[in-house]
């Protein structure tokens, strides 16, 4: 009889720490997949929100917005309008046109392409170095000093570099200094612009 209730002792005894046993593994595998879990979830939110105030910056990107410049050169106030298109992930095409408010009867507007090489460098801001063409109508109007009116186009390259912020996933705002090189009229340009992705 103490053989049986010995035997039936040892076996309770064996089980009881088998199935803790077994239940110490189950909680343990369930710890590392909610973990894993949670890191996947972690790292996808990570993506989104990274990918949220960067949709320009993958192949194929657009965005459209308006720029208000300053010429060294004519010294005065222009207003302008910009295209982003996205050659790739890194290189960003962008033709723009300024209009300038005329200063000292000299009037003047511009067509540019250029493009853009983006560098990150943190979540929502980018840097870029920046070359391109330009073509440049100048225009005098006879005035006080002036008696005769001439116009003329130029041909030139642009050189400069921005800084660029994402202000909204969808909305960015940028500033550049950009060096026009035109014959007669070089000028160095500084832009203060905001652009809608889509």
């Amino acid at each position: 009889m103490k053989k049986l209730l010995f035997t039936i002792l040892a076996l309770g005894v064996t089980a009881g720490a088998f199935a803790q046993n077994t239940v110490d593994r189950i909680q343990d595998g369930t710890n590392k997949a909610v973990d894993k879990m949670q890191y996947g979830v972690q790292k996808n939110n990570s993506r989104m929100r990274s990918a949220a105030y960067s949709p320009n910056s993958l192949k194929g990107g657009m965005a459209l917005g308006a720029t208000i410049n300053y010429g060294t050169e004519i010294e005065t106030v222009g207003i302008g309008i910009r295209y982003d298109y996205m050659l790739s992930n890194s290189f960003r095409l962008t033709p723009n046109a300024t209009f300038w408010f005329k200063n000292d009867d000299l009037s003047s507007w511009d067509i540019n392409v250029d493009v853009q090489y983006l560098i990150p460098l943190a979540e929502r801001f980018k840097i870029y170095p920046l070359a391109g063409f330009t073509v440049s109508h100048w225009k005098r109007d006879k005035g006080e000093h002036y008696i005769e009116k001439w116009d003329k186009t130029y041909f030139g390259a642009n050189l400069g570099a921005g800084i660029e912020y994402d202000v909204a996933p969808n909305w960015l705002i940028n500033f550049d200094l950009k060096y026009r090189i035109i014959k007669d009229y070089d000028q160095l340009v500084l832009s203060l612009g905001f652009a809608y992705r889509f």
